[in-house]
């Protein structure tokens, strides 16, 4: 190749890469590293905004000419039969053999690296306690002797001791149980949702977009650090995508009887995870099923509809069951029982300072036009979040109007709408968390809208004769560009979000690993309150407020309860035996010490913060 023609296909490349390198010297000189103040469930805090439009201009501009440079590599023959062949190799199976194996060791990869194990929100400890609870048969267990030590947010404590959430993840969890790797039990679902993926993708835009697809759920920072984690989001996205695919598959006039009661299955688990997104996300899908039952004939259709309500019912018995075991009413949810427990107890060891009794958790009807601001705000966040591109829901907008693309498009209409009123987005530590179940309709819109793109390009396109643009296949241009935002993200924005991850994960880390360090074992542990500080990650603010939960039946080497006072703490100790008392303090070089609780020093540790009112310990 000569030098000319060389220097032609470099070019875009080194013009992208210097855009790149200039995105991370901004962050390096004036925003400490991109050390992002994160800590928001709504607004968009100061340096976020100026990292996220830092971004939005210079990610574009390095991936406009990066995706250039690999229009310009596709228009050469020999090139484009060489990734044609590598790309259609593999058959389908294989693909989503290697492609699952990937999306489990991803999360796996993210959760031990940068997160070391360490939660992202107290959510997920309250997770780990009630698959506990399901995995020793019990939904609820005694509450422990004085039971202010063990109160905590999140966690219903009335003379039985269980958590606010839906028991459909936590059953799923617990396998994690029982083999002793919960952690890792995410990952698993994160890659048993490929298959399903893919199938959705294969049928409505064929095998290589399929691939493609698959690919963009790989490279996407949002869903994977979600599998990294232990909270509920993953496993109801796999159950929505997994509805997506049999509602999809029950059109086929060789349907089973099973893939009609997978439909209502996997809504119901969806409802099961986490209700407000089950129904925003899924039911759009059984309208889609309902609707094509009409092509059958009267027999068929009974038979469709049974096969339907019998998952459905038993889902819907259970859920009522659990509801009247835990809370004494089948139509009130834990959420609800929280809200009153913790008026009940004076808003002790609450993250509640007082609650109207109308209140719904996690509702906020007080204003229409708050409410509008909140979904912007959530479509700003997911537009960078979900593949970490300058602008993440680009490719949706040329998805179009097919029959079966219609309902993609409602079921994300119809979950916004459903969390209209939600009171905010969910933690911005990797993403707003409350509204990744319309990751599965983005990801499918966006490949979509890749092959629509393509497709009209080959229709109407014909060679550029610009100079910039000469000998360029107009069909590669939407591929390329989202492989040019794809390898942008990579080298920009996930190792940012990762980093910070990783800053956030220390600080959570530092008073959960104390007891190794300190040599503590065999102990009752008096958790300062907040459990965690802002050490290292500051401007960061995490979400790990509080002590872990203990198993439920209080035999773990290390027992964490509430620092109440010396007196009280003391009182405690005499329902363990056996075990040594230690109260941890955090220093004010953000150190931390264990004193013996039965030591000359414990009488000069004041007494910790039992509501949101008391000060805070010096």
């Amino acid at each position: 190749m000569k030098a000319s023609a060389l220097w032609r296909h470099v070019w875009p490349f080194l013009a992208g890469a210097l855009g790149v390198t200039g995105f991370n010297a901004v962050g390096d000189v004036y925003l400490r590293g991109f050390t992002l103040d994160l800590g928001s469930l709504n607004m968009v805090t100061p340096v976020y905004m100026a990292f996220l439009g830092m971004w939005m201009l210079v990610g574009t501009f390095s991936a406009f000419f990066i995706a250039l440079g690999f229009a310009r590599l596709i228009a050469n023959a020999e090139v484009a039969d060489i990734i044609a062949a590598r790309w259609a190799g593999p058959s389908d199976r294989a693909w989503i053999i290697v492609a699952a194996l990937l999306a489990f060791l991803i999360p796996t990869a993210i959760r031990v690296f940068v997160l070391k194990n360490a939660p992202l929100t107290d959510d997920e400890s309250c997770y780990r306690f009630s698959a506990q609870l399901l995995a020793g048969g019990h939904l609820t267990a005694e509450s422990p002797p004085m039971k202010l030590f063990f109160d905590r947010e999140f966690v219903i404590n009335d003379g039985r001791i269980y958590t606010q959430y839906f028991l459909g993840w936590p059953a799923l969890l617990v396998p994690g149980i029982f083999l002793s790797v919960p952690e890792t039990m995410n990952a698993f679902y994160c890659a048993l949702t490929v298959p399903a993926l893919f199938w959705i993708l294969r049928r409505l835009v064929g095998s290589g977009f399929a691939k493609l697809g698959t690919a963009l759920y790989l490279l996407s920072p949002f869903i994977m650090t979600a599998a990294a984690t232990m909270m509920a989001h993953t496993t109801s996205a796999m159950a929505i995508t997994w509805l997506c695919w049999f509602a999809l598959r029950s059109r086929d006039d060789d349907a089973p009887l099973r893939i009609h009661a997978a439909v209502a299955f996997f809504f119901s688990l969806a409802f099961f995870i986490r209700p407000t997104s089950g129904l925003g996300a899924g039911l759009p899908f059984v309208a889609y099923w309902l609707w094509g039952l009409r092509g059958l004939d009267p027999t068929r259709r009974l038979r469709a509809l049974i096969a339907f309500a019998v998952p459905a019912a038993c889902f819907a018995a259970l859920f009522l069951t659990v509801n009247k075991i835990q809370n004494g009413s089948f139509t009130t949810v834990a959420y609800q029982r929280l809200l009153s427990y913790s008026r009940e107890n004076g808003y002790r060891f609450s993250g509640f300072a007082g609650i109207s009794d109308n209140a719904i958790s996690n509702i906020n009807y007080s204003s229409p036009y708050h409410s509008l601001a909140r979904m912007v705000i959530a479509l700003f966040r997911l537009n960078a979040d979900v593949f970490g591109w300058p602008f993440s829901l680009f490719f949706i907008l040329a998805a179009g109007r097919r029959r079966e693309t219609l309902f993609f498009w409602a079921s994300l209409f119809f979950f916004f709408l459903v969390h209209f009123f939600i009171s905010d987005s969910g933690v911005d530590t990797f993403g707003p968390v409350h509204f990744f179940e319309a990751t599965p309709a983005i990801i499918v819109l966006t490949v979509v809208g890749l092959r629509n793109l393509t497709d009209w390009l080959g229709e109407r396109a014909v060679e550029g004769s610009a100079p910039l643009f000469a000998g360029i296949r107009p069909t590669a241009l939407p591929v390329a560009l989202a492989l040019a935002f794809a390898l942008c993200s990579f080298c920009a924005y996930v190792p940012i979000r990762l980093g910070n991850l990783a800053r956030l994960a220390a600080d959570i880390n530092a008073p959960l690993d104390a007891p190794r360090r300190l040599n503590l074992s065999n102990a009752v542990i008096f958790s300062p309150r907040p459990f965690s500080r802002r050490c290292l990650c500051f401007p960061t603010r995490h979400f790990v407020f509080w002590r872990p939960n203990n198993d439920p039946d209080l035999k773990n080497d290390v027992l964490w309860v509430n620092h109440v006072s010396v007196a009280e703490d003391r009182k405690l100790m005499q329902h363990f035996p056996g075990r040594a008392g230690y109260v941890l303090l955090w220093m004010p070089d953000c150190s931390l010490s264990a004193v013996p609780l039965d030591s000359v020093e414990a009488e000069k540790i004041p007494d910790g913060r039992v509501t949101l009112y008391d000060s805070a310990p010096k």
